[in-house]
């Protein structure tokens, strides 16, 4: 006789569906999780997650909540995820002042997760689409000031060329943004050939 399936098998059995693209099946095996469950802080986030990508983004929106209601002690790295995804479904929206709150929670929360950067960045692009472009340009410096520093570490670090080429280009310096670009495809190049 099989044993019924517990909160947590019927999650990992989302997570796999996920993984292999199978979203409709993971939001599913995440809501059976969440019916035995509803307290399943990670299950709501990763249906959220599943949601994204079927573009059912109102509805991620409120899986993204109920996640960091329910797990207000969860890890600082984990709520700065939860709330820079969620800004991006609301950025997604056009709702930019929901996503410009969140983006500002994920980078109060966690300045060292790792899509901090992103977070200044695209706060940056909410604060423009809002015409608040001096706001906007303090973001886009801090985003060059934080790939400066990161590129100090590592020289050759892709992420770094990517965002400094981006928020250079949102600051209207074209040509130093060119130059970045340009880094970045050479990395992408070597990298793909065995180089690095």
């Amino acid at each position: 006789m099989d044993r019924p399936k517990t909160a947590f098998t019927l999650y990992l059995e989302g997570i796999d569906f996920f993984a292999h693209r199978k979203f409709k099946v993971a939001i599913l095996k995440y809501t059976q999780a969440i019916e035995l469950d509803p307290m399943y802080a990670q299950a709501y986030y990763n249906r959220a997650d599943a949601l994204v990508r079927l573009g059912k983004l109102d509805e991620a929106i409120e899986d993204y909540t109920n996640a960091i209601e329910i797990e207000p002690w969860h890890s600082l790295a984990w709520h700065s995820l939860a709330y820079y995804d969620r800004a991006q479904a609301f950025f997604a929206l056009k709702k930019y002042t929901d996503a410009i709150r969140d983006y500002t929670k994920s980078i109060k929360i966690d300045s060292k997760h790792s899509r901090h950067a992103d977070a200044l960045l695209n706060r940056g692009y909410a604060l423009t689409a809002l015409g608040k472009h001096k706001e906007a340009n303090t973001d886009y410096r801090m985003v060059c000031k934080g790939y400066k520093k990161k590129m100090e570490n590592d020289p050759k670090c892709a992420s770094a060329f990517k965002g400094m080429h981006q928020a250079l280009t949102a600051l209207g310096k074209h040509e130093e943004a060119k130059e970045y670009l340009g880094k970045y495809k050479k990395f992408e190049e070597d990298f793909y050939k065995g180089k690095i």
